[in-house]
């Protein structure tokens, strides 16, 4: 692919145009360039230049370099000195009175500019245009799409997987739920793959198989038992290669089938030995004019072979047909889960957008009255569906479309990124221009990176050429009395015994060498020696970026990791897991132990081992900390043990003391964050925890490793991650090691260059896919030798599996075990030509320590001396009676049953949170003013279905329900045909409070004669902070003008209805607290009808509260039914203590 140099000051802006801009090129300064340009000469104001990139960092970086050009050109009009070639000549052809009233509107008008990432701009789009879109309002934007993934595929496993036959399912152990999710979501989020190849196998099939592999194996058997092995191996001596059938070979191939036969083993794969007694190896083997021999045994074990790798193909076949049958089931369901959910993933807004495009003129109107002008960064990273967007709106209309990228740095398949659609794209324009002066690298570094890309089909794909940069600066590092070579490739004695520990260890010494040996720098700054932050290494893997973090701290360098992974993948997100374990049973002796075990607390196994004497004490001060999880929060409770135990000063003595640090309170942050906005338990917030830690791959921003500090330290990132950034010295020895896709389904392009996801790949598949993954991994390789300034570090050496290495390609011209032989010979007449790379041994000296010593701080401490005010919280009920002495509605947070039911009625349903929630939608969802009991048997089947409760429970359920909403509650009072303006369901109350205790609240129901309530609240020991105090009504109702609370209650309290007695729901509502809720949401509904009621009166318009324990009512007499009526002197002194 070639192309003209482009002219930014005279290029036509109208029209579809391709800029391919080689690494270093100034490919942002262009984009700012033409920002100007629109601007001044087509008129077009700043908010409708539409100017898309693919990461937030990019859309930061962006809006700051064209505001900076912008008003850099403004004062270069007002006669300020610039020094910027563009601006001073565009300003010598245009009219300064024209440049200062357009350039001026577009400084005044920016935070209105268009400039955003391409999800972004399509949730602007759609939500602009929402029934064109077809996407609700306020629809909540997940980043995280294996979690949209998993309701549905666990609905496809319970439907699918569990009616399979015990021997079909055999075939899927070690597949799990999870790892369906992660395969749907590969398919997913590439929704322009097509699928080709999907195998499909009944398991009538699978049975004839293991049929055939035993009726096979019984002909082995009688062979066997017919031969005479004696003869049978001397024919084979005689006949056959001597060293394969030597007698030792030949008995331990009769020894391992008669093995076989005593134990029953069908299976023919389980051992090679036997391979030598069929017929392909027997005459591969034979000698010159001997016959092979003849004997039954031969023809046996050939037909157990063929049927057991039938078997095994079948077998492949239908573990791969459950995969795609996965994926088909959420294609059906999925977007129904995502409406209920209210969600929508990343890519959903591409494919939503793509079709408003493609299947209707109405949103490319809107696009093009939004977007007068269009350019698109990193253009090589778009997928076929980004790019049909752009091209069918703008590619056929004036506007000015410029797409900008590089092909040679396409490094982002994985995430759905289509270099193929480049080359298509390349083919849709009307001019295509080049960037190739490089304004990033010193002059030797240029021509190094262009002799070792300047070879016939660099990239491995033909139409990815290279064309060679120009260098305009002067960079070099002076090593001692010598000038470094701008490139320097390593090379290993130690071969294929050459470890990422030993390149590690290299890289390390080297820069710790370099560091204290007083290199020195030259740049057009002037000369300095190097620093720290001045050198990176970049790697493939995240494991080799660790392996070099620790190369570097045993050197005492410092050193950073960067990059954007899940703190939840850290040691630190499993370690505040089991510390929260702890708390939630603080007198656990196997979950204390286990925290004790982490960093928080910093207890060896030695130490643990002797703590039997006082395990005791330990066990008090966990129940401390538990008190204060349940009573503040998570993040006073881990502050408190870390300055109990000395976590802060243990740590940071430890080389990486400070990015353990930061994990920690990063993990705190966001759980303490999830515990406010859903009034999270511990045991609640153990729960999110555990799931996030085991789910760990989402991207969400808040869940990103925050950064080391990275003041004067060795970046370490790997190469995907470094794209875009520059370093003084850069060191990528790791593109000398193999980088392996990992994909069990091979994806390649077909003749039409479209992205296919092959599921039983034949012929040439697989070399089709090994061939597009060695073309991106010489992508990789041409990113991370582009990224220094002045010196690059590689490496080719004889590593394990070299042959397969991006280096290997660019040094050898090809790849492929047995296709190469290396040798350093080869390596120096491929360098023989290339005097700006020097071949060195890689250095395998003792490390060093890095020698500076950093200055210490002067000055004294400051001294606070301000104050502090009182604590702010959010309180609820559920918060509020965290503390109770006795254990509270155990049921609510109790685990799930799931042992089989004998009878299926409403008190064997399932007890614990997950049942409770499931009945509590089942209410919400039936209408109480229309309902039949049709439409009830619907609904709980449906919520039954949803939670995988046993749809045998629907009868009970539906039956128990239509009891409740038919039958009198109280005297005239039923929920059936209460009208729809006289109910709401889950009204939300949030009360401003003050700070109030739970003996100011006993004193008061006692004071009040509610002996009962007040000697239950005694038990409680809250002391809650000013703030607000919040709440969720089950349900709000009105009957004959007064104003009813109800709450639904599922919990267990026995297996008959008469265990549900007056008696036993007052016990229930006393050690649980409920009739502190009651009073909680009646005091919310006082105060918000005496704000809105003109003639508002207590006694006459409030009706009480109703707590309807649902497995107990019956269609007559009162178990399950409690009733209480709030005391109007309880509910204004409540008032007068909590509200603020």
């Amino acid at each position: 692919m070639t192309g003209s140099n482009i002219d930014i000051l005279s290029c036509p802006l109208r029209g579809t145009h391709l800029i391919e801009a080689n690494a270093g090129t100034g490919k942002t300064y262009t984009i700012t360039a033409l920002t100007v340009r629109m601007l001044v000469e087509l008129d077009i104001p700043i908010e409708k230049i539409l100017v898309v990139t693919f990461t937030k960092a990019s859309v930061a970086d962006l809006k700051t370099k064209i505001y900076d050009r912008l008003t850099q050109l403004n004062d270069a009009l007002d006669g300020k000195d610039c020094t910027d070639g563009f601006i001073n000549a565009y300003i010598k052809e245009h009219p300064e009175e024209l440049l200062k009233k357009r350039i001026g509107a577009a400084i005044r008008d920016f935070d209105m500019n268009l400039i955003c990432t391409i999800h972004g701009f399509c949730q602007k789009m759609l939500t602009e245009n929402s029934f064109g879109g077809n996407i609700a309002f306020g629809t909540k934007l997940s980043g995280d799409s294996a979690n949209l993934l998993k309701r549905p595929v666990q609905d496809f496993w319970r439907r699918r997987i569990y009616p399979l036959k015990p021997e079909s399912a055999r075939l899927l152990l070690g597949v799990t739920p999870d790892d369906i999710v992660n395969f749907v979501k590969k398919l997913t989020d590439n929704p322009s793959m097509r699928i080709i190849n999907r195998p499909h196998v009944e398991e009538s099939e699978l049975e004839a198989a293991e049929r055939s592999i035993k009726e096979a194996f019984e002909s082995v058997k009688s062979a066997f038992a017919a031969c005479d092995l004696k003869s049978f191996q001397a024919e084979m001596a005689d006949s056959l290669n001597a060293r394969t059938y030597k007698p030792e070979n030949t008995d331990a191939a009769f020894n391992e089938l008669e093995r076989f036969i005593e134990n029953d083993i069908c299976n023919f794969g389980e051992s090679s030995k036997i391979e030598i007694l069929t017929s392909e190896r027997i005459e591969k083997a034979r000698k010159n004019n001997k016959q092979i021999p003849q004997n039954p045994l031969i023809s046996a074990v050939d037909r157990w072979k063929e049927a057991s790798e039938h078997s095994l193909g079948l077998n492949r076949d239908f573990r791969t047909m459950i995969y795609a049958e996965g994926y088909d089931h959420c294609a059906e369901t999925l977007e129904n889960y995502k409406m209920k959910a209210d969600s929508q993933s990343y890519t959903d807004l591409i494919v939503r957008m793509r079709d408003a495009v493609m299947h209707g003129q109405a949103m490319k109107e809107s696009l093009r009255r939004s977007c007068h002008a269009v350019m698109i960064d990193e253009f090589q990273d778009t997928d076929p569906y980004q790019y049909d967007i752009f091209y069918e709106t703008f590619g056929t209309s004036p506007a000015p479309l410029f797409m900008i990228g590089d092909p040679k740095q396409a490094i982002y398949a994985f995430r759905g990124a289509d270099v193929f659609t480049y080359l298509k794209a390349a083919d849709n324009r009307e001019s295509r221009y080049t960037l190739t002066t490089n304004h990033r690298s010193g002059r030797g570094l240029v021509n190094a990176v262009n002799s070792l890309f300047t070879s016939q089909n660099p990239f491995c794909i033909d139409r990815i050429g290279y064309n060679p940069s120009e260098a305009r600066k002067d960079i070099s590092l002076k090593d001692g009395e010598d000038t470094s070579s701008p490139m320097i490739m390593w090379h290993s004695l130690q071969g294929s015994k050459c470890s990422v520990a030993n390149v590690a260890d290299a890289c390390a010494y080297e820069i710790t060498r370099l560091l204290n040996s007083g290199a020195q720098l030259t740049d057009e700054k002037g000369t300095r020696p190097v620093r720290p932050n001045d050198f990176a290494v970049l790697t493939q893997t995240n494991s080799q970026a660790l392996t070099v973090r620790d190369a570097l701290t045993k050197c005492m360098v410092p050193c950073v990791i960067t990059g954007a992974e899940s703190v939840f993948l850290t040691t630190q997100a499993r370690q505040t897991v089991q510390l929260v374990a702890a708390m939630v049973r603080p007198y656990s002796e196997k979950a204390v132990r286990t925290a004790l075990a982490t960093d928080i607390f910093g207890y060896d196994a030695h130490g643990i081992f002797n703590l039997n004497d006082s395990m005791e004490q330990i066990f008090e001060d966990f129940a401390e900390l538990s008190d204060i999880m349940k009573t503040k929060g998570v993040a006073p409770m881990f502050f408190r043990a870390a300055q109990k135990y000395g976590m802060t000063a243990r740590l940071a003595q430890s080389p990486s003391g400070e990015r353990v640090l930061t994990n920690f309170v990063h993990i705190i942050e966001l759980a303490q964050e999830y515990e406010a906005e859903h009034k999270a338990s511990p045991a609640q917030l153990l729960l999110w925890l555990t799931d996030k830690v085991n789910g760990a791959s989402t991207r969400e921003d808040e869940y990103l490793l925050k950064m080391d500090s990275d003041d004067n330290a060795v970046t370490i990132t790997t190469i995907h991650k470094s794209k875009g950034l520059e370093y003084n010295i850069v060191f990528t020895p790791f593109l000398t090691f193999s980088r392996k896709s990992g994909d069990e389904f091979p994806k390649y392009h077909d003749a039409d260059l479209n992205l296919v996801f092959d599921m039983k790949p034949e012929g040439t598949a697989k070399e089709e896919a090994a061939q597009e993954n060695l073309s991106e991994s010489l992508r990789l390789a041409y990113v991370a030798l582009t990224r220094a300034k002045a010196v690059c570090y590689t490496m080719f050496s004889d590593v394990r599996e070299y042959y397969s290495s991006p280096m290997c390609y660019i040094v050898c011209g090809t790849t492929g075990k047995g296709s190469v032989e290396y040798s350093t010979d080869i390596v120096r007449q491929f360098l023989s030509d290339k005097g700006e790379i020097a071949l060195l041994e890689m250095p395998e000296a003792p490390l060093q320590v890095y020698a500076a010593r950093r200055t210490p701080p002067s000055g004294e401490n400051l001294a606070f001396s301000g104050r502090v005010k009182g604590g702010w919280q959010m309180n609820s009920f559920s918060r509020l009676v965290h503390s109770a002495s006795s254990d509270r509605d155990v049921d609510q947070f109790a685990k799930t049953e799931t042992e089989k039911a004998v009878y299926y009625n409403i008190f064997t349903f399932p007890k614990g949170a997950k049942a409770g929630n499931c009945l509590h939608e089942c209410m919400e969802e039936i209408p109480l003013n229309s309902f039949t009991a049709e439409h009830i048997e619907d609904v709980v089947k449906s919520r039954l279905e949803q939670y995988f409760f046993d749809e045998k429970f629907v009868p009970a359920v539906a039956q128990s329900i239509e009891t409740i909403l038919t039958r009198e509650l109280k005297s005239g009072l039923r929920l059936a045909g209460i009208s729809q303006d006289d109910f709401v369901h889950e009204m939300e109350f949030s009360l401003s409070a003050g700070q109030f205790s739970s003996a100011q609240i006993a004193e008061i129901f006692a004071a009040e004669g509610e002996e009962l309530f007040a000697r239950a609240a005694s038990t409680l020991d809250f002391n809650a902070m000013e703030g607000i105090l919040t709440g969720f009504a089950d349900l709000i109702f009105v009957h004959d003008g007064r104003f009813y609370i109800l709450d639904w209650k599922s919990n267990w309290l026995g297996s008959t209805a008469e265990e549900y007695s007056q008696v036993r729901m007052l016990d229930e509502m006393l050690n649980s607290h409920y009739y502190l809720q009651l009073y909680i949401y009646t005091l919310a509904l006082h105060m918000h009808l005496k704000s809105n009621m003109p003639d508002y009166d207590f006694d006459t318009h409030m009706g009480g509260g109703l707590y309807i324990f649902m497995r107990g009512v019956e269609k007559i007499g009162d178990n399950g039914i409690y009733f209480h009526r709030p005391k109007v002197g309880i509910i204004e002194k409540m008032e007068r203590i909590i509200r603020k």
